[in-house]
Formats: C-alpha cells, sequence, structure tokens
C-alpha cells in the first residue's frame, strides 16, 4: 500500500529542491544576468509544470510514485538551471558569481 502524505508540496520532498527553492534560484540568475531573459523561457515552462504537479499531487496527499516523478523533475530542472548558469558564463555573461566577463579585463588606470 502506498504512503500518503499530506503536508504542504515543499514539505513532502525530501532529497530534492522545492519549486520555491528552485523559483528563486531562477529568480535570481535572470535578475542577475546569469540566465538572459530570452533563454530563460524553457526553463520557466519547465518551472511552471513542476508546481502544477506539486498543486496538483498535494490535494489528496503524496504517494511513493508522486514523490519519485516529483523528485526527478526537480532534480532535472535543477541540472538544466545550472547547466543555463554555466554556459552563459562561458559565453560572455555574468558568472554565478556576479563578476561581469564582458568588462574590461585588467584594464586599470
Amino acid at each position: 500500500m502506498s504512503r500518503i502524505y499530506r503536508a504542504k508540496p515543499e514539505l513532502a520532498h525530501g532529497d530534492r529542491q522545492s519549486s520555491r527553492q528552485l523559483q528563486m534560484r531562477f529568480d535570481a540568475a535572470v535578475r542577475s544576468g546569469a540566465i538572459p531573459r530570452q533563454e530563460s523561457q524553457g526553463l520557466q515552462r519547465d518551472l511552471r509544470q513542476l508546481i502544477h504537479l506539486e498543486r496538483q499531487y498535494s490535494r489528496a496527499g503524496f504517494n511513493s510514485w508522486e514523490r519519485r516523478a516529483l523528485r526527478e523533475r526537480s532534480r532535472t530542472l535543477s541540472i538544466n538551471l545550472a547547466t543555463a548558469e554555466r554556459s552563459n558564463g562561458l559565453r560572455g555573461g555574468r558568472d554565478g558569481h556576479g563578476d561581469d566577463r564582458r568588462g574590461d579585463r585588467g584594464d586599470k588606470d
């Protein structure tokens, strides 16, 4: 028999990042320029789908299959977010630490 968890979605995730944490990370990356807005659309869509599933599953509580599905989606989204941040840094955008690599390089007067 499947175990049902009647907790808030962010409390039933176990070892994965909650959608709230991912949303905050995503927003910060877009704001800082680590992920350009035009490249963020796919990630935003995936995040909205994760949030929708959390809400849908939480209505009746989380069974083991639902927890596993949410965990996998969360991990995939987290990896994709990290990849987008890194790839933009390699193209000359901001790295994850606010260092604007598009600016002057060592031209100090």
